[in-house]
């Protein structure tokens, strides 16, 4: 996930966890031959529970991987961004919820 923009160490966290779940989300789609899932929040549970571990190891290393193009980047500021999104998972959910509702919507809105 290349970027030639500084950003914020938490803004490339979002893009990094939206990433994540539309790479996911896509290969979803492809798998059941599907247009769009209709039940996000059971897609959104499915990748969310269980997967903390790897969803957290997946996050650490995109962000030292980009981490000459975050402006307020340290190790110790990215640990607390991520036990902020492990420990309220609910809220985490919704806002990953929202973001497919609306990735679908663009999507349906842009076909022909």
């Amino acid at each position: 996930m290349e970027n030639p923009e500084k950003l914020t160490l938490l803004d490339i966290t979002k893009e990094i966890i939206k990433h994540y779940m539309l790479s996911l989300y896509n290969n979803y789609l492809k798998k059941h031959n599907i247009l769009k899932i209709e039940n996000i929040k059971g897609f959104v549970d499915s990748i969310c529970d269980g997967n903390e571990i790897k969803m957290k190891k997946y996050i650490r290393e995109n962000i030292n991987a980009n981490k000459n193009n975050i402006i307020d980047y340290s190790l110790l500021k990215m640990e607390n961004i991520i036990l902020e999104i492990f420990n309220d998972m609910d809220v985490s959910k919704q806002r990953l919820i929202l973001e497919i509702e609306n990735y679908q919507l663009e999507k349906e809105t842009a076909a022909p």
